[in-house]
C-alpha cells in the first residue's frame, strides 16, 4: 500500500514529467514556425516519451 508521502512524490513526478512534455511541445511548435522541421519532429518524439514510459 502506498503512503501518503510516496503518493505526494509520485505526483510531484508525475507533474513534472507532464510539463516537460509540454515544453517540449511549445518547442515543437515553434520550430515548426521557423521551418525546422527535423528538430520539431525530434521534439514531439520527446514530448511523446515523457508521457508513455
Amino acid at each position: 500500500m502506498a503512503t501518503a508521502g510516496m503518493l505526494l512524490k509520485l505526483n510531484s513526478q508525475m507533474n513534472r514529467e507532464f510539463y516537460a512534455s509540454n515544453l517540449y511541445l511549445h518547442l515543437s511548435n515553434w520550430c515548426s514556425e521557423q521551418s525546422l522541421n527535423g528538430t520539431a519532429t525530434f521534439l514531439r518524439a520527446q514530448a511523446q516519451s515523457n508521457v508513455t514510459k
